[in-house]
């Protein structure tokens, strides 16, 4: 291994490997072969941007700031050392943020560091990016300073008040831009916005685009950037086409786009990406169609939408990724759950369409018409696309697809790792080819499943098919639909848990079957979590009854359960919770002195059937913050059966405040005692609901 790591290419491709800052840096701290490349990558800017609070925390001394606002309001720099120091961080920054809030910049400081002796290029020599947050229009004419030839990527977050700034002024400062991100805040779903007229006069002078993302575009915006030699991707987050023609005759002109490998469109509706689909020459390797509202009957424009596909050019590549995203705009006679409209349908028919892109890696139709496919039909569908690695459906369809469908898919299609679609299986239409020991297991390597289930009645049988068909799933989501319709579901038991415990690479595991009842034992999910011990998100739902008979976990064994998942970060369960000698909760107290503390789980939600006294949301509130040094969000929910209905208990911001004013990572110095009024006194003075 030390010889492996002697490599340079391999310390690279290891780092290449992290995408968290945290992560970056204890990388940096644990070795020193890593201690400069990744110091190198966290610096950079590469995994999120550098912002000039992460500068201060970096050199404190280096930086005054307001102590009430935490804005840094001067530098103090007082040597060539000093300088040396914050030159070693900022000459690493290829990608620097300004955003408003903690640790902004002012006016003053900047001056100071750009100014002579210093300069732009003495301090950023590399920056080539810069990501803005332009809601403030005083922090506009801060960053518009760091505006340069280099830069290659510009990313804004407009408003009304400032999107003019940047727009007219970018091309003139960065004539060789490459990338412009723009996204709006609040602006209305009209063709003749401000922004949409600032960022068209701008990018009708950027001739080096390579990607642009902006609301929308002017026609002669929208000619301009289809000609351009050089761009490879366009998302318009806003779009808003108007009918062909109606703008002049420039509407009609085709677009060409001979470099073009990713569109992405955010219609208003899915009349106005049909207006662009039209002109278009080129077929992409990705289209992606989002927030689109249909009609009930507009599959129509679905297939007309494929039959626009087949008819554009093909360049050196093909269609590669399919995603449509929509709504469904339903008429005031709600049709029947299962309707046999061949446009309301997703059918053989319509994929047939699709058969000739044997490139296509991602199909993602999430628009909930209803899905009516045959076996036969789904063996097509499959052997049509025999390089699909995802595929997916609205959760919110009613489907004939069942479970041996899934396992043909899987033969198929070797390479699939993400399935998502809603199911329909009686337990006699289940492949009889299940082995009935332990020993069977097929070469699938579905990474991914999330199933909606609507008429299927046996569980236990599908999370059976599941472990010995799906042997190497990482993330599985089962999950009823909203209306569910199975006159007889089976209930949640050991049964149903015990297959996945053969799972041993699963890391994700949702099991929120709402209309089940879920006769499970304490006991039984702590052994599914000593089975799987590598699990970072667990979320277990069934059917909600008033008081204790269902499921629930203790607050000793919602401890114990993370103890035996140490790298759990997001928990959600029922929640027994109910007041209590309070001599307990101080004698946990004192057991949690001596015991390291979770750095793991961030997010618990649990669910309870009856609102606690305030007494015991005190002692729950200490306990899980002593216990769990990176909580961020605790909520107790009530289901709308439960006095009161539907509420929920915010204690997020309790557990927060606790840290602020008690050292929890010294919990020795703690007095529970003085914990309990501390507390008691933050509930009392904010709303929990």
């Amino acid at each position: 291994m030390e010889h492996a790591l002697g490599i340079p290419e391999i310390r690279q491709y290891i780092c290449s490997q992290v995408d968290e800052k945290p992560t970056l840096a204890a990388l940096a701290r644990t070795c020193i072969a890593f201690k400069d490349l990744s110091l190198e990558m966290l610096w950079s800017g590469r995994v999120s941007s550098i912002s000039f609070g992460e500068l201060w925390r970096a050199l404190p001394n280096l930086f005054v700031t307001d102590e009430a606002s935490g804005e840094i309001v001067d530098v103090s720099i007082r040597s060539s050392q000093d300088w040396n120091r914050l030159h070693a961080f900022t000459h690493k920054i290829r990608c620097l943020s300004f955003y408003e809030g903690s640790y902004s910049v002012s006016d003053v400081a900047l001056n100071k560091l750009i100014s002579p002796p210093s300069s732009l290029e003495r301090l950023f020599p590399r920056l080539r990016i810069l990501d803005v947050d332009g809601e403030a229009p005083d922090l506009v004419r801060t960053y518009l300073r760091f505006l340069s030839a280099h830069l290659r990527h510009f990313m804004l977050v407009s408003t009304p008040q400032s999107c003019h700034i940047p727009t007219r002024i970018l091309p003139i400062m960065c004539p060789q831009l490459q990338v412009l991100d723009v996204s709006n805040v609040g602006w209305p779903d009209r063709r003749g916005s401000t922004l949409v007229k600032e960022v068209s006069a701008a990018v009708v002078q950027l001739p080096f685009l390579t990607t642009l993302r902006c609301p929308d575009l002017t026609p002669t915006a929208l000619l301009f950037i289809s000609r351009l030699h050089d761009l490879r991707e366009l998302q318009l987050t806003n779009m808003h086409q108007t009918p062909v023609g109606a703008t002049g005759e420039t509407e009609t002109t085709r677009l060409t786009f001979n470099a073009i490998e990713e569109i992405g469109l955010h219609p208003f509706d899915i009349h106005s990406a049909m207006v662009f689909l039209r002109r278009l020459d080129t077929r992409p390797r990705t289209l992606e169609i989002k927030e689109a509202s249909l009609p009930y009957e507009d599959l129509v424009l679905v297939k007309e939408l494929f039959a626009l596909l087949g008819q554009m050019t093909r360049r050196q590549y093909d269609l590669e990724e399919l995603c449509l995203h929509g709504r469904i705009i339903w008429p005031v006679c709600y049709p029947s759950p299962q309707s046999t409209n061949p446009n309301t349908l997703w059918n053989i028919d319509l994929f047939r369409q699709l058969a000739h892109y044997r490139e296509l890696r991602r199909l993602s139709l999430w628009i909930p018409f209803d899905i009516e496919l045959s076996q036969a039909n789904v063996k097509e569908l499959a052997h049509g696309f025999p390089k699909l690695e995802v595929l997916e459906f609205s959760t919110l369809s009613y489907s004939t697809i069942t479970a041996d469908d899934l396992i043909g898919i899987s033969d198929a299609c070797p390479k699939l790792t993400t399935i998502n679609v809603p199911i329909h299986s009686w337990p006699s239409e289940f492949n009889r080819k299940l082995a009935a020991t332990d020993s069977f297991r097929t070469q699938s390597h579905v990474l991914s499943v999330k199933l909606t289930t609507s008429f299927l009645s046996d569980t236990d049988r599908l999370t059976q098919t599941l472990s010995a068909f799906f042997p190497f799933i990482r993330k599985l989501d089962l999950h009823d639909i909203e209306n569910g319709i199975c006159e007889e579901p089976t209930p949640i038991t050991a049964t149903t848990i015990v297959p996945l415990m053969r799972l041993s690479q699963l890391t994700s595991l949702s099991l929120a079957l709402r209309h089940r009842r879920m006769e499970l034992s304490e006991a039984d999910v702590l052994d599914l979590a000593k089975a799987l011990p590598h699990l970072t998100s667990l979320s277990l739902f069934g059917s909600i009854s008033t008081g204790y008979e269902g499921f629930s976990l203790s607050l000793g064994n919602v401890l114990r359960l993370t103890d035996l998942c140490p790298n759990l970060s997001d928990l959600a369960t029922p929640f027994r919770a109910y007041l209590y000698d309070r001599s307990i909760s101080r004698n946990r107290f004192e057991a949690l002195r001596v015991s390291p503390r979770n750095h793991a789980l961030n997010s618990l939600r649990l669910v309870i059937f009856s609102k606690p006294g305030n007494a015991y949301l005190v002692d729950l509130v200490i306990i899980l913050a002593a216990a769990f040094a990176r909580l961020e969000t605790l909520r107790l929910e009530m289901p709308l059966r439960s006095p009161p209905p539907g509420r929920s208990i915010r204690l997020s911001d309790a557990v927060k405040k606790l840290r602020k004013v008690v050292d929890l990572g010294d919990i020795g110095r703690a007095g529970f005692g003085e914990l309990q009024l501390t507390v008691a006194g933050m509930l009392k003075d904010s709303s929990l609901y």
